[in-house]
């Protein structure tokens, strides 16, 4: 059933937006409503609504995920355009680093 909650309660926020928006100012928006919630998410080019797909330049998608058997981690790693793989290799580093894997094998 869907319900409205309070942001801040969320464990996760993920944001899907098109290019229209600055990026930087859209993220800060959403972050500032979020309080403090682990925010991802990325560019796209439309946005799947009730009413179907949206694909103007200025279209948001936010969800908010709320759990208390779930914790989410976010991560990032810059310059991918310059080196993708050197991006890709840092970002499993930071993975492997945060041991958010361990046993995830033993609960399949």
């Amino acid at each position: 059933m869907w319900r409205l909650f309070d942001p801040r309660q969320a464990s996760l926020v993920l944001v899907f937006a098109t290019a229209g928006y600055g990026q930087t100012e859209l993220v800060r928006a959403v972050a500032a409503v979020g309080g403090g919630t682990p925010l991802a998410g990325c560019s796209v080019e439309g946005v799947i609504t009730q009413e179907g797909s949206n694909e103007s330049r200025f279209c948001v998608a936010v969800m908010a995920i709320a759990s208390d058997r779930m914790r989410f981690r976010t991560m990032h790693a810059r310059f991918f355009a310059a080196d993708p793989f050197a991006c890709g290799r840092a970002l499993a580093t930071s993975v492997r680093a945060s041991r958010v894997t361990e046993g995830l094998a033993s609960k399949c």
